[in-house]
């Protein structure tokens, strides 16, 4: 084994792993001062590989923005070991392979993927990416040009144009604002002859002390015009970087509480008042030195006229958590999930896995590179405290964005054009947001009852099939099963499709079908939202036949949410108040299909072209507007009052587990009277057949 280089070495028995991870690893460090990790998994079809360079667009040259981006461009382009410019792109694919590359404010991430044989060379040529990359005069004015297409492609994205206007309204001065299968002995022999080459400039790493948004850029309200019919708001706070504290998560445990959408929850109550759709809370811009804490809200047209109520609401919600202090059960309760979902942690594919373990070699200790930050190891009431204590009036930044602020902004960004207009917060809403107490229906979650404690693996049953097999076939329902036989997590997958003559007849039964289920899922919200943490997710969704119910996740309690879930379903009352704001909110995401990508319209379209039978956009949001919620609420028998149920179930269970399950949904149906929709009158989802020799065309005007 070569060892030479090597400086320090980390074996297998030195990582924290998760339970079923059969995987090995290793990590080096090497006299160049490259950290590598190397694994060796011999289940794998694939090989990958990654490099995270811990530099990006915050380190370009203030003349030349988009300069680190250029940069991985032009490294595909040539090497003096390699020089001709596809060398590398065509052996990558050429060995069944993928890759690509991506800039971030902090790091440039290089990665491949390609069948095991082709792992070799492909290392090889990806080395020299670090060793000699040639930078051709005809590679480079092309590239320029591409990327400046690839800018020119996103100027019309909302997500890029408001991410670079808060760089815009931040301190100037800051660089913020700027624009832009084998074995482990094995790998390493393989590894070092090729990157012990690659020379150590000591760049030293930047890091951003000061933050970028200082005393002139809080206490501020920036109202923007967005591309798409948009109404959001977002409450940012500047705080510092809390990086180094990844094994108590100080931060998370507050955006856990502040976003949290349980009963008594900030987000139940700003529902409630019908003022926004959605709320998430994040910790944004993870570089070293600064970081910002977001509240971000989806706003209803009522939520617009109570922007300063909304952050009052906030900020009382705020003073709760500054009262009851922190929590250690609730930092137990989360300690225990995020333990066991790291201890039950699904496999990535590998490409995925190198490049999440890359950017993780630049934050963490090399032994706690495969874990991260997934595992809660200290309870840190100070540093809870500490984040808690910046979360105030004084350091708040507002941000609004609606289609109703055009015409009232006095400003433009330079790259994106977007209109916005930056005006301080008045000293008598600072005031109230000052001196608000706190609300009586905001209180701190409950424990949660979705929490496993049972992750028994089942016996394996004999003479199992190594496909799903029909283990029941009624006039009602068709049951497909396959007992997990790989992955050996207790977790389980669950699909019942309930084919209905109704949900897909035309663009009307479509959009109530659609408002139906998105009324159904805004109700159950504060009850599946405790699952969901727990590791327990489902979707209800319209399909091609009806609808399709999803449950996954741990099978302990799949049961109890399955049932609750067919409760509702089967007796749902429509809240006026609530339709009225659930299907605006349709509407608009239907007309906001005109300004997306025109890729995205291409394949759209061509979904609509092959489908015999499938409604349009615009056909949709024609029939939606006359939808009353007396229609809707009268729909809703007529779409259950026949149907048929075909389900699948996989995963850490047995036969006659699955059949109680499938007999409990049968049961509920026959009790509402529900009857079985033969096989005769149920629809099926058909593409038309082209013939040899003839073109399909269908043209759609862009509306801007």
């Amino acid at each position: 084994m070569v060892s030479s280089t090597i400086e320090k070495t980390y074996e297998d028995d030195k990582f924290i792993k998760s339970e079923g991870d059969k995987r090995k690893y290793r990590g080096l460090e090497i006299s160049n001062g490259m950290k590598i990790l190397l694994i060796s998994d011999p289940e794998t079809d694939k090989s990958a590989a990654a490099i995270d360079v811990h530099i990006g667009d915050m380190c370009d040259p203030k003349d030349l923005p988009g300069l680190a981006h250029f940069c991985e461009h032009m490294l595909f382009l040539g090497t003096t070991k390699y020089p001709q410019e596809n060398e590398y792109s065509k052996f990558v694919t050429n060995h069944g392979g993928t890759y690509n590359a991506s800039t971030s404010p902090e790091h440039t991430n290089f990665h491949f993927e390609v069948n095991p044989a082709g792992l070799q060379g492909a290392l090889d040529r990806f080395a020299q990416f670090f060793i000699s990359p040639l930078f051709t005069p005809s590679a480079t004015e092309r590239e320029v040009n591409a990327v400046n297409s690839e800018h020119n492609k996103n100027i019309q994205d909302d997500n890029w144009r408001l991410q670079q206007l808060e760089r815009t309204v931040s301190d100037p001065s800051h660089d913020y604002c700027r624009f832009g299968t084998e074995s482990l002995d094995e790998l390493t022999s393989m590894v070092l002859p090729l990157f012990d080459k690659v020379v150590n400039k000591n760049v030293e790493i930047p890091v951003w002390n000061e933050h970028p948004c200082g005393s002139e850029q809080v206490k501020t309200r920036v109202i923007t015009v967005p591309v798409k019919d948009l109404r959001n708001l977002a409450i940012v706070w500047p705080i510092p970087d809390i990086q180094a504290y990844y094994k108590s998560n100080p931060g998370f445990y507050l955006a856990h509480l502040l976003g949290h959408e349980g009963r008594n929850s900030l987000h139940a109550e700003l529902k409630a008042k019908g003022w926004v759709n959605t709320l998430y809370v994040y910790i944004k811009s993870r570089v070293h030195g600064f970081m910002f804490f977001t509240l971000a809200v989806d706003l209803t047209e009522d939520g617009m006229e109570h922007v300063n109520d909304i952050v009052t609401l906030t900020f009382q919600y705020l003073n709760m958590l500054r009262k009851e202090g922190p929590q250690e059960w609730i930092f137990k309760e989360f300690q225990s999930l995020s333990n066991m979902t790291f201890r039950f942690k699904d496999k990535e594919n590998p490409r995925n896995y190198v490049v999440h373990l890359t950017d993780n070699l630049q934050t963490f200790e090399m032994t706690d590179v495969l874990c991260g930050e997934d595992i809660w190891r200290e309870y840190r009431p100070d540093l809870i405290n500490e984040i808690l204590a910046l979360l105030i009036p004084e350091t708040v930044r507002i941000f609004v964005i609606a289609k109703s602020f055009d015409g009232k902004t006095d400003q433009k960004e330079h790259y994106y054009g977007t209109d916005y207009k930056v005006e301080k917060i008045d000293e008598s809403v600072l005031e109230t947001w000052r001196n608000c107490e706190t609300h009586e229906n905001l209180q701190l979650p409950i424990p949660n009852e979705f929490i496993p404690t049972n992750f028994e693996i089942f016996k394996r049953e004999k003479d199992s099939s190594p496909l799903p097999e029909i283990i029941k076939d009624s006039t009602m329902s068709r049951l497909w099963f396959k007992q997990d036989d790989k992955f050996l997590l207790p977790k389980a997958y669950l699909s019942f499709e309930f084919r209905s003559l109704l949900a897909n007849v035309d663009p009307v039964h479509t959009n109530m079908t659609v408002l139906f289920l998105s009324a159904f899922r805004d109700a159950l919200n504060e009850y599946t939202y405790h699952a969901e943490i727990a590791g327990l997710f489902y979707s209800l969704d319209i399909t091609s036949y009806g609808l399709g119910l999803y449950v996954q996740g741990y099978n302990d309690k799949q049961s109890v949410l399955l049932k609750k879930i067919m409760e509702k379903f089967l007796n749902f009352t429509v809240d006026p108040k609530r339709f009225a704001i659930l299907k605006e909110s349709y509407s608009r995401t239907l007309s906001n299909f005109a300004a997306e990508q025109p890729h995205q319209h291409t394949m759209y379209y061509l979904t609509i072209l092959m489908t015999e039978q499938m409604w349009t956009k615009q056909q949709l949001l024609e029939a939606v507007e006359d939808i009353t919620c007396d229609d809707l609420q009268a729909f809703i028998p007529l779409l259950l009052s026949k149907m048929y149920i075909e389900g699948l179930v996989y995963g850490n269970t047995s036969q006659e587990k699955a059949l109680d399950l499938l007999n409990m949904i049968e049961d509920m149906l026959l009790e509402k009277s529900v009857k079985p929709l033969p096989h005769s009158q149920q629809r099926f989802y058909r593409e038309h057949q082209l013939l040899d020799g003839k073109a399909a065309e269908k043209r759609e005007k862009q509306k801007r």
